[in-house]
Parts: C-alpha cells; structure tokens; sequence
C-alpha cells in the first residue's frame, strides 16, 4: 500500500460522490477504502468550504445534517470559509439555477463567477 500524503484536498465531485446515497457501489467501495487507508494513516481529508457550498447547492438541508456528522470523523477536516457562508453562497446559487440562469445575466465565463460569488 502507499503512503498518503497527511493531508488530502478534495473538490465538490469527492464530496458529491461521498454524500450521494446514489453514488455507484464500485465507487462507494473505493472512498470506503480510501477513507480507511486515510484513517489508518492518521491523514486528513480537507473539505474546503468552496466545494462544500457547491456540494450544498443540490443537498437541501440534509446535505449540513450529513456535513456535521462527517465533521465528527477525526480523519475529516472543514476548512473554513466558514458553513455560514457556504450556506449562503449555496443559496445564491440555488436561486439562480432555480430562475433559470445559473450565471444571473453575467457575461462572464462559469469559474470566475463562482470566485466573485465566495469572495
């Protein structure tokens, strides 16, 4: 087996495919193991803040129910940007993909749009 770093970053598809009842049993199986070998190493797994809002944004309120409990995990790790403005920035961004335009009028392109909104 090899060494893991002792810290992990992970994006929103990590955290998606973690949390997702529907995630793919071979998929499943392999964040379990991973999740073990990261637990064995005595590693963390970085949840940044960002990717959590994204997560969130399609999670409803059972997504922040989930979140804390994985919180709990001493191999998990929330770096913050804080919940508070996760849940916020995940708000913005429902209500725009809820109108219809998840870019609000912006003429800008997708990733500098998610940028503006966490800043």
């Amino acid at each position: 087996m090899k060494n893991l770093p002792k810290v992990i970053v992970v994006d929103a598809n990590f955290i998606i495919a973690f949390c997702s009842p529907t995630t793919p049993p071979d998929d499943r199986a392999r964040i379990e193991d991973f999740i073990e070998r990261v637990e064995k190493a005595k590693s963390k797994v970085v949840f940044p803040m960002v990717a959590v809002a994204e997560f969130l944004v399609g999670a409803e309120l059972a997504g922040i129910e989930f979140l804390n409990t994985l919180e709990k995990k001493s191999c998990i790790y929330m770096a913050d940007f804080n919940k508070a403005a996760a849940y916020e920035l995940a708000q913005i961004d429902r209500a725009a993909i809820g109108a219809g335009d998840k870019k609000d009028e912006s003429e800008e392109n997708w990733q500098k749009i998610k940028i503006d909104r966490q800043v």
